[in-house]
């Protein structure tokens, strides 16, 4: 399901963005288009390992996934901006320009796993959560 349906609600960089709950990363009938899935939590370790051989530094991880308005150099492609997250009980926007969340298909639990950066942190980092929550998806090819 689509958490804060208003695109206004959501905009970053003058771009409309969307968040939606790990139940619509669950739902059979798919999030993504024909031939692309949701990444799993396995697709984002060979993300990681294509990129780290071009890095100075594991701590440079981040600053290569994210745009320069996000404090990086989108050295990958990734294209990484802050459009944070969306609270399960209220829909509202949270760590709007500060923070950047994807959804996985890996279960955990009853949760999801997901991965997240912060403008000023250096690294990639990896959690688990209720689906509830609204996150960014980033689709994959099959």
């Amino acid at each position: 399901a689509l958490v804060g349906s208003k695109p206004t609600d959501h905009t970053i960089y003058d771009n409309k963005y969307y968040h939606y709950n790990g139940y619509a990363v669950l739902d059979s009938r798919g999030l993504c288009p024909a031939g692309w899935r949701v990444p799993t939590e396995e697709d984002w370790a060979v993300l990681e390992a294509a990129i780290t051989p071009t890095l100075r530094s594991p701590s440079d991880m981040a600053e290569a996934l994210k745009t320069p308005r996000f404090s990086g150099n989108n050295s990958s492609g990734f294209a990484a901006t802050g459009a944070g997250l969306s609270a399960s009980d209220t829909g509202e926007a949270a760590y709007r320009n500060v923070g950047a969340f994807w959804w996985t298909s890996t279960r955990v639990g009853d949760g999801l796993r997901y991965r997240h950066l912060y403008e000023h942190f250096s690294y990639l980092n990896a959690s688990s959560t209720l689906p509830g929550v609204g996150m960014s998806i980033r689709c994959v090819r099959e």
